[in-house]
C-alpha cells in the first residue's frame, strides 16, 4: 500500500519514466490509486488483485519493485515476498540505515536507490543486466533465519 507520507512513490516514477522501454504498474487497494492519482501517475494504476492474481502478476514481472518505509525501525514483510521470487528488486531506501538495504545486499539481485539521488548510474546499469533468477535453494541458504521452521524453533526456545 503506498502512503503519501510514509511510502511515496514519486521520486521512482519519476527516474523509471526516463526509461521508455519499461513499463511501471501498480496493484493495490484504493489507498495506492488515491495516492497515484494525488500525484498524477492514476494510469499507472492496474487495479486491486487477490494472492492468487498477485502471484502470477510477480511471476510475470521482469522487476519488483519496493519502496521502503520512512519508519527504518519497521521491515516491510514484503521484501520477503519479493525476494522468494528470486526476481530482481528495485528498492528504494529514504535512509542509510534501512534494514531493507543490507537485506537486498545479502540477496544479490537487487539494487538499492537512495531517494533524491540524482545519480542513476546504478539503476541504469542494473535494468541493462541479463535478468536473471536467484533459485529458491540460494534464497534458503542466504535467509534460512526468516523461514517458519527457524522463526518457530525460536519461540520455541524461548518459552
Amino acid at each position: 500500500t503506498l502512503w503519501s507520507d510514509i511510502r511515496n512513490p514519486k521520486y521512482i516514477i519519476e527516474q523509471l519514466e526516463c526509461f521508455k522501454n519499461l513499463e511501471v504498474q501498480f496493484w493495490g487497494n484504493t489507498q495506492t490509486y488515491l495516492v497515484l492519482k494525488e500525484l498524477g501517475y492514476e494510469r499507472l494504476y492496474c487495479g486491486f488483485a487477490d494472492q492468487r492474481e498477485v502471484e502470477n502478476i510477480i511471476v510475470a514481472s521482469d522487476y519488483l519493485l519496493n519502496i521502503s518505509n520512512d519508519n527504518i525501525v519497521q521491515t516491510p514483510s514484503k521484501i520477503f515476498e519479493y525476494i522468494s521470487y528470486g526476481k530482481p528488486i528495485i528498492n528504494v531506501i529514504k535512509n542509510e540505515n534501512d534494514k531493507t538495504m543490507k537485506l537486498i545486499n545479502r540477496y544479490g539481485n537487487g539494487v538499492n536507490i537512495m531517494e533524491g539521488s540524482k545519480r542513476m548510474t546504478e539503476l541504469s546499469a542494473f535494468l541493462e543486466k541479463k535478468i536473471e533468477q536467484v533459485p529458491s535453494a540460494r534464497i534458503m541458504e542466504l535467509f534460512n533465519e526468516y523461514t517458519p521452521q527457524a522463526l518457530s524453533k525460536k519461540l520455541y526456545d524461548i518459552m
